[in-house]
């Protein structure tokens, strides 16, 4: 499970994020559960993203570094936010960076 974010609303970029959050802070013990290790595993992701269709599954792929990756799967979903969010409307932008 991971999560990513990115300003501009790059889908891609916001996915590989997720997907590199998720490795990060994966706790199982590989070695010891699945027989092969690190190289028999196989991955399905799924990602939820506001464009879908705009998401490079290639550049996903990438950026896991074992194991096979089986299926990636890309729907509807995701949040996108204004990086102004509780800002009042009548200040400058940059006021506040």
């Amino acid at each position: 499970l991971g999560s990513g974010c990115c300003h501009g609303g790059n889908g891609t970029k916001a996915a590989v994020r997720a997907c590199n959050s998720a490795i990060e802070w994966n706790s199982v013990k590989v070695r010891t559960i699945i027989p092969g290790s690190y190289e028999a595993m196989r991955l399905h992701v799924q990602l939820a993203v506001p464009e879908p269709e705009a998401v490079d599954l290639d550049a996903v792929a990438a950026c896991f570094p074992y194991g096979t990756l089986v299926r990636v799967d890309v729907e509807q979903g995701g949040l996108r936010a204004s990086s102004r969010a509780g800002l009042l409307a009548e200040e400058p932008a940059e006021a506040h960076m």
